[in-house]
């Protein structure tokens, strides 16, 4: 195949390209832009806000893209809803331009790009200026001190190599000739890797190489160091000079972290105030917009809202002022989906909101497994059939420790070992691990003693009845014991939600009806009914 690339007789390139998406021609012929921007790179060892000051004070015109949160840039809807801008003389971006948008501006003079390491992201801000003959580009980045060297490919293959013999493993493990095999619903009650998946379509597990290459990229980007980063920098760009030891104005960092914390306490108070008109905030976005869908006009209905009134008591309130001045935008958008697709009450919701990342995920997770326990008690036969990974896990983990056991480290260290043995390498949980998907599944009881504290009286029956030795113990220990499974009231006390808050009954019932309704008549009748 040959392949003639020329801008000039009009085959338009709106992005830099990268040497993967020419992989697939024999080779190129020639390949040129109308304008050839010379670019002279800039590397700094550290983030230094008056040296971007001082840099943006000399440039004839200058661009700025910082890792912030902030949400609102007039300038950037502008050039969203134009796709092109001239005659300004500074511009900030705080997420990246999409490819596509050009910005001509002939008298730009400095880019800079500060606290993102993702050269993909580097190299596409660069490339939204268009026809600049020269242009001075400043990188300002924290570096690791140390680290070591791998082709990002190698890493890639590494990892998809390795997904590739789990995903074997679990396909070999599930090639049981079943009838129906292929019929029925898949909720995992447990999830065991994120490099793998089971697709319904297929039946079978298959490598998500997305995610890989993703996740590859982005941890090999930032644990570079200050030389190594130049390395990876210079496939795009030719010259690129290191500046070394940047002083960081001291009063000026002192400043700035009295800011961060200041900016915190007042993001704090801003929740607050929020909080007192969560009912008007949900569908905060499409309202802005003057829009509605359909689950909030049945919202708006039920709770006796109109647009016209929410919109004033918006600008009464001050609320554009307080969501996007202290970055709640992406929050109040969750919010907005947990009462308008999942079916939560406003305080529920609000909760969730508001959780710390890991908290919520913990949360969901309980709620995912109470939805298949529930579902396979109610309905037995749509899960006669199943034979995932997964499903295998919880069942021999649930058979292992059951209700009223009592275990520590110690066992939940034998307890790996034995998965290990009953599941093989491929399948190696740690402790830590076993012991997350224990608290995902109970309600578990945590009693903990100091180092040198007396044994307690031993009442539970411990795991494989191995007990801990009467005396006192030689390190500070853990006792846990499994007092039942968790149910809708745990997850409603962990959400600080009041026993009369059915908001969250409604949502479970509404993914499992959701569930039922992914099969078909005949097999509803199959799989619901049993066959006569």
């Amino acid at each position: 195949m040959t392949f003639l690339l020329d801008v000039d007789v009009g085959i338009d390139i709106t992005a830099t390209s990268n040497k993967l998406d020419f992989e697939i021609y024999d080779y190129i012929t020639e390949y040129h832009k109308k304008v050839q921007t010379e670019y002279n790179v800039k590397m700094y060892d550290c983030i230094d806000t008056k040296a971007i000051i001082d840099i943006l004070n000399k440039s004839n015109n200058g661009a700025l893209l910082m890792n912030d949160t902030k949400e609102h840039s007039k300038l950037y809807n502008i050039l969203m809803n134009t796709s092109k801008m001239t005659g300004f003389e500074a511009m900030l971006n705080t997420i990246t331009l999409v490819a596509g948008l050009n910005i001509y501006n002939p008298n730009i003079t400095d880019i800079i790009v500060a606290g993102i390491k993702d050269i993909g992201t580097i190299k596409q801000y660069v490339a939204r200026f268009r026809n600049l003959k020269k242009v001075n580009v400043h990188i300002f980045n924290n570096y690791k001190e140390d680290c070591n060297i791998y082709e990002t490919e190698w890493l890639i293959s590494k990892s998809t190599k390795k997904a590739n013999i789990l995903k074997t493993a679990y396909n070999e493990a599930c090639e049981e000739d079943i009838e129906f095999t292929t019929v029925g619903v898949n909720p995992n009650p447990i999830n065991i890797d994120t490099n793998v998946y089971f697709n319904k379509k297929t039946n079978s597990y298959e490598v998500d190489t997305v995610y890989i290459r993703s996740q590859v990229y982005k941890t090999y980007y930032n644990s570079r160091t200050f030389e190594s980063f130049k390395v990876l920098l210079e496939e795009y760009f030719n010259n690129i000079e290191l500046i070394y030891d940047l002083k960081i104005n001291e009063e000026i960092k002192k400043d700035k972290n009295s800011y961060k914390k200041e900016l915190k306490e007042l993001q704090k108070e801003a929740i607050e105030q929020l909080k007192k008109h969560k009912d008007i905030l949900v569908g905060y976005d499409e309202i802005k917009k003057n829009r509605r869908s359909y689950n909030l006009m049945e919202y708006q209905e039920v709770n006796n809202l109109s647009m016209e009134q929410v919109q004033k008591d918006y600008l009464k309130l001050g609320v554009h002022d307080l969501i996007f001045n202290n970055s709640l935008k992406s929050k109040i958008n969750l919010y907005s989906k947990y009462v308008l697709e999942d079916y939560f009450s406003t305080d529920m919701a609000w909760n969730i909101t508001f959780m710390h990342n890991r908290t919520r995920g913990k949360i969901f997770a309980k709620i995912n497994t109470l939805i298949y326990r529930e579902l396979k008690k109610e309905h037995p036969n749509i899960f006669k059939n199943d034979n995932t990974i997964e499903v295998r896990m919880y069942e021999w983990l649930t058979n292992e420790f059951k209700e009223g056991i009592s275990y520590t480290q110690e066992h939940l260290e034998i307890l790996a070992e034995s998965f290990r043995i009953a599941f093989g390498d491929n399948w190696a949980f740690t402790p830590k691990k076993l012991g997350e998907l224990l608290n995902q599944i109970y309600v578990i009881e945590n009693k903990q003693y100091k180092k040198g504290a007396k044994v307690p009286p031993i009442e539970t029956l411990f795991y494989r009845n191995i007990i801990p030795i009467a005396g006192t113990f030689s390190k500070k220990t853990n006792i846990y014991t499994i007092k039942s499974k968790v149910s809708i009231l745990d997850i409603k006390k962990e959400l600080d939600s009041t026993s009369s808050d059915l908001s969250l009954d409604l949502a479970i019932e509404k993914r499992k009806s959701k569930l039922i309704d992914q099969l078909d008549m005949m097999e509803k009748q199959i799989l619901l009914e049993g066959i006569c």
